[in-house]
């Protein structure tokens, strides 16, 4: 009969067995997940021909204007902050709410641009330059179009995809940190960070503000 130190250490070894295959199970089924939900937001990749604006300083820091497109018929305008000089540097990517704009977002820029890191942000899809018209009434009509149809996701896909995008587009400047990509969000770009952390792991650091909904 095996003595209590051998029963011990044969039930520990169990549970190490059950916990490791456990993990894996749960490692699969996010896996999974991952795929999935890239695969529903996926769109045919295009050239990211990105085009730089350089603009004057704001408050001592570079400015920089930028487009990239994500799609054939879809272009993404940005605004970049940092420190002079092109050192590699972090980046944080500033996600605005509904009926926000990048430009709303410039206070938080600076904040950012001013502690040493790149900062950064885009309008959403249906917000600010990308929009015709006033507050949210296009992209109300987008939602109410996808729901009939099936065509497009304006609520939060999309905009999750741009965001992975924008991420193929930091890696091909010299003065970005690739591994030290962090994005934070508030309210629907709270939730559009979160789902982005989700789908891309080249995101190193999320922060979602107020960015949980219950929908009811």
């Amino acid at each position: 009969m095996p003595n209590s130190f051998t029963r011990i250490l044969l039930l520990f070894s169990l549970l190490v067995l059950l916990k490791v295959s456990a993990l894996a199970q749960e490692t699969a089924s996010a896996d999974a997940t991952r795929k999935a939900f890239l695969q529903l937001i996926d769109h045919p990749r295009v050239p990211l021909a990105s085009v730089v604006k350089v603009l004057p300083n704001v408050d001592g820091l570079r400015q920089e204007q930028f487009t990239y497109a994500t799609e054939k018929t879809q272009r993404v305008p940005g605004i970049l902050l940092k420190q002079e000089g092109n050192q590699r540097r972090s980046v944080v990517v500033v996600l605005h709410g509904t009926g926000g704009t990048k430009e709303g977002q410039l206070s938080v820029l600076k904040t950012l641009a001013s502690q040493g890191f790149i900062a950064i942000a885009i309008d959403a899809r249906y917000h600010g330059e990308r929009q015709t018209g006033t507050g949210s009434t296009q992209y109300v009509a987008a939602m109410l179009q996808t729901y009939r149809t099936g065509q497009e996701h304006p609520f939060l896909y999309d905009t999750v995809w741009d965001v992975l995008r924008l991420i193929d587009y930091l890696e091909t400047r010299p003065d970005v940190d690739a591994s030290r990509i962090g994005v934070i969000g508030f309210s629907k770009g709270g939730m559009e960070t979160y789902l982005a952390a989700a789908v891309d792991p080249r995101i190193a650091v999320a922060v979602p503000m107020i960015g949980v909904q219950s929908f009811r």
